[in-house]
């Protein structure tokens, strides 16, 4: 498994401890990780930083721990060892509010969109606003999920369809407004391009890069 990456500076997420540190401080930081699976070991050692603005990308065969990764960083896997931090925050921390930072403050898209099946698109692009913002008049959140929806490069008409009934890169793209339904600085995409068409994986290797930019996502 390899990583590569490029990008920006951008400022880190605001009301955190860490808007005092210097532009360049690693909006993630592994030290010493280390996963396995029974005798397996699919990470041993592995140090990482990624800079506020960067775009990295983790490449590796299947089975090679690309997700197992994602999953340490953003908490929903606690590793045999090795430290994580997540916008200054431990992501193995267990406290409440810990939680609730890294949830609010990062997006995920999962592979093939992992949408829910009964749920209208627009639905599923509200499901985070409603747990981080139930404050929220439902016309404001219907609104966001448009808003998202199109930032994604859907059509408005998507918003009112299941996920059976949109293509592969549909999917796709009706996840990533879900992961940008919360505005986060940091997003993680679990294989944004497979199953892509080369034609629909360069179009979407562009959004992301636009969104990045218009952004000043990490």
């Amino acid at each position: 498994m390899t990583a590569t990456g490029t990008g920006t500076e951008t400022g880190t997420a605001a009301g955190h401890p860490c808007d005092g540190a210097t532009p360049d401080a690693p909006i993630i930081r592994v030290r010493g990780l280390l996963n396995r699976f029974g005798d397996q070991v699919v990470h041993e050692g592995l140090d990482l930083d990624v800079r506020p603005g960067e775009i990295l990308g983790v490449v590796g065969g299947s089975g090679s721990g690309k997700s197992v990764l994602m999953r340490s960083i953003l908490g929903l896997r606690v590793p045999d060892a090795g430290q994580i931090e997540v916008l200054g925050t431990d992501a193995r921390s267990t406290a409440a509010a810990d939680r609730l930072y890294i949830e609010r403050n990062t997006g995920v898209l999962f592979q093939d969109g992992a949408l829910f099946s009964s749920l209208t698109v627009g639905e599923n692009v509200q499901v985070p606003l409603k747990e981080h913002h139930g404050e929220l008049p439902d016309s404001w959140r219907y609104e966001l999920a448009l808003l998202k929806v199109k930032l994604a490069g859907l059509p408005a008409d998507a918003l009112n369809k299941l996920p059976s009934q949109l293509s592969g890169g549909m999917r796709k793209r009706a996840g990533l407004a879900r992961a940008l339904a919360l505005d986060p600085p940091l997003l993680f995409l679990d294989e944004p391009t497979a199953g892509l068409d080369p034609i629909g994986a360069a179009a979407f290797d562009h959004l992301i890069r636009t969104l990045q930019q218009a952004l000043g996502l990490t």
